[in-house]
């Protein structure tokens, strides 16, 4: 290795990510940013998840790129200007594609309405482990960010089963509780994951349930993790999970994928740029994340 001492700043940024980020052919690494909030407004939320895929990259581009980085290939699927279901029509289209291409793909929200557009994007039979504060399966006759699994299970003609964590039960309404109407819901609520019996024992219903041409999706609402680690996000939670539970869990999707040999595909969403701090802490712990899709095998 040769031993640089007199190394320029602008020599020095090169070795960072924006030198490895490109919008011009796809690439192994797939960053896929869904940049409208209407279906979190729409849900009664507050705008500004439409700002979070450039806050978060804005930070995770400062970043040291590893050793033999490849090229992380980004686009943007949708904007605000884009009627809601122009948007999710679009985004069903182009992930599609993506996932032919990508070994990771990450999905950048805005709100929780565009893991619709992700699962629809996935052919065959789905799990998706859901890490969230929220059911997301409210019983609303309109789309919005509350509802996209409920929605799912009621147009999908595919094997379905949701797996989500760190559920508090007093954040969701009976109604949002009621049985999917195609598939399965299986919970382990906040309370339970400070139990690791439960943790584990959760996990391994996660693996009886695949069978071999299963896929599995990882899905992130920000609203999940304690607003001690991410504030910015539309309803803050007082009593969330630790960056050091969601990485555990993070990493045992990770052996799974690389046991079954999947891609893996990851939706974050939620997270709102507004509500962050002057040295966005919150925009540096999802730009943390991110990078731990993309690069902490």
């Amino acid at each position: 290795m040769t031993i640089i001492l007199n190394q320029t700043r602008q020599e020095r940024s090169k070795e960072n990510l924006l030198s490895f980020i490109k919008s011009s052919s796809p690439s192994e690494l797939t960053i896929a940013c869904a940049e409208s909030d209407l279906g979190v407004i729409s849900n009664g939320g507050r705008l500004g998840s439409r700002w979070a895929a450039k806050a978060i990259l804005s930070q995770m581009v400062k970043m040291a790129a590893p050793k033999d980085c490849p090229y992380i290939y980004q686009e943007s699927l949708c904007t605000l200007t884009t009627s809601f279901q122009m948007a999710r029509d679009h985004q069903i289209s182009r992930l599609k594609e993506l996932l032919k291409h990508s070994r990771k793909l990450v999905h950048l929200g805005g709100g929780h309405d565009h893991v619709f557009s992700l699962m629809k994007a996935i052919h065959g039979p789905l799990v998706v482990i859901n890490i969230d504060a929220h059911l997301d399966t409210r019983a609303d006759a309109w789309s919005h960010s509350g509802n996209p699994f409920r929605e799912f299970s009621e147009v999908s003609t595919q094997d379905f089963k949701l797996f989500q964590i760190g559920i508090h039960p007093f954040a969701n309404s009976l109604s949002t509780q009621q049985p999917l109407a195609k598939g399965e819901m299986h919970v382990l609520s906040r309370k339970a994951c400070d139990r690791e019996g439960e943790v584990r024992a959760f996990w391994n219903k996660i693996i009886s349930s695949l069978s071999d041409t299963t896929t599995i999706l990882f899905s992130i609402d920000a609203d999940a993790i304690s607003v001690d680690s991410l504030k910015a996000v539309s309803a803050p939670n007082h009593n969330g999970l630790s960056l050091e539970f969601l990485s555990r869990q993070m990493n045992f999707y990770k052996e799974i994928c690389s046991q079954r040999s999947q891609q893996q595909i990851w939706g974050l969403y939620e997270f709102n740029p507004l509500y962050d701090d002057v040295s966005g802490s919150s925009a540096r712990v999802a730009s943390g994340l991110v990078y731990e899709m993309l690069f902490g095998d």
